[in-house]
């Protein structure tokens, strides 16, 4: 706010209230202007709290109004609806926010952070799952890993009972893939996909339409990993994730936009898509509010060597005019 009030003093024309009122449109859009601000006197002060009493709700109301998707978020993902309070898209089970649940930990492990999605491991083998699950449609989450070693990563029914011998993959209704040996998992083993490096961006891509799980490394398939996936009811998959001694990865969940989206899936958690917008909009206004001050600061008339004259012979010490003094 201190901002606008240097910007908009007091207005001494007609002339000077409409420069203000078009100033204000170009920053915050039509429906911040003033209509009936007659007051030339008061109207620096009129403004600043009508911007700070209606700038939430015309927030708001821009945020709920349709907007246009790009052909780019067509393309690459699917659509999905405003995210409430509750995630009730069908298919899906568990909370709105998804994180991994320490309470299924196996073995040592620590949950970095307070996201609760960066886990490293701590024992010989770790293994955790996530709060929420699908048992029905097509679903995604991705990891980023944080070392190349031995990882098993995939997707597990609350049946299945791990140790520090046995993770994801190993048992019935547990699939998983490992970068480190380049092979994937299900009860038995078999080479599949490639070896992976720090920094990686693993996509997990499970269809309980078809019953197939593929896996994307960097946004580029490594073909579909299993086609039996037991699917049906009574059948419900969480993304879950073993890990060697010291070894280290990062899950989304959809809680940011994918790195490297599937067409068709959708993450387990859905994107703060109001929030975006919110981010969107005050950015497009900030970035306006930053036009204005420069081209304000283009009016100002420059420093001519006569005025610096001037201000030396009433007494200022020339020096002091480049920050020195003797």
């Amino acid at each position: 706010m201190n901002v606008l009030k240097s910007m908009f003093g007091v207005c001494s024309s007609s002339g000077e209230k409409g420069e203000v009122h078009d100033t204000i449109r170009r920053v915050f859009g039509n429906e911040m202007v003033l209509k009936d601000n007659n007051d030339k006197h008061n109207q620096r002060t009129r403004y600043l709290s009508h911007i700070r009493e209606n700038l939430p709700k015309i927030l708001e109301a821009k945020m709920v109004a349709p907007t246009h998707k790009s052909k780019t978020s067509k393309r690459h993902a699917p659509i999905v609806t405003e995210s409430t309070d509750n995630d009730e898209r069908p298919g899906r089970i568990g909370p709105k926010i998804v994180v991994f649940d320490a309470s299924t930990g196996t073995g040592r492990l620590v949950l970095v952070g307070d996201e609760r999605v960066s886990v490293q491991g701590l024992s010989s083998f770790a293994t955790i799952r996530a709060t929420a699950c699908a048992f029905a449609g097509k679903w995604m989450y991705e990891v980023q890993l944080g070392t190349k070693g031995i990882m098993q990563i995939g997707w597990c029914t609350s049946s299945c009972v791990f140790s520090m011998d046995t993770g994801v993959g190993d048992t019935a209704h547990s699939y998983a893939y490992d970068g480190g040996r380049i092979r994937k998992w299900n009860v038995a083993t078999s080479p599949y996909g490639q070896s992976w490096l720090p920094g990686d961006v693993i996509g997990s891509c499970l269809d309980l339409d078809k019953g197939t799980l593929e896996y994307y490394r960097n946004g580029v398939s490594m073909g579909i990993a299993f086609n039996k996936v037991a699917y049906g009811a009574g059948i419900a998959y969480f993304p879950a994730v073993s890990l060697a001694m010291q070894e280290h990865l990062y899950a989304n969940f959809g809680h940011v936009p994918f790195v490297f989206p599937v067409e068709g899936h959708a993450p387990l958690q859905l994107a703060p898509t109001k929030e975006c917008i919110r981010a969107a909009l005050l950015f497009k206004m900030l970035d306006s509010l930053l036009d204005e001050l420069a081209h304000l600061s283009d009016l100002k008339p420059p420093v001519t060597p006569k005025h610096s004259k001037e201000a030396v012979g009433a007494g200022a010490h020339p020096l002091h005019y480049r920050g020195l003094s003797l």
